[in-house]
């Protein structure tokens, strides 16, 4: 992903200059370029309990806490992913 591609998706996804940039990675034993990203609007106090929105999300997450999860709330994260 380049710079231009991720100020494109911030942008097209409405993205608040106050939401959180979190970095998915293997343990960061290399250095990685990010493939893609991900919104959530999880509240961003423990990020492995967080729903990111990735393609096809609802189908990955319990649905427990996808009942409480504000699907139309304020984003409060980009996840950055790397492979």
């Amino acid at each position: 992903m380049t710079i231009k591609d991720f100020l494109e998706f911030i942008e097209n996804n409405d993205v608040p200059e106050t939401a959180d940039l979190v970095i998915w990675a293997d343990y960061a034993r290399e250095p990685v370029t990010a493939y893609t990203a991900a919104v959530s609007r999880s509240p961003t106090t423990y990020y492995a309990e967080m729903i990111f929105e990735v393609k096809n999300y609802t189908d990955y997450y319990d649905e427990d806490a996808l009942e409480n999860y504000p699907d139309r709330g304020e984003i409060t994260a980009v996840c950055l992913c790397g492979e």
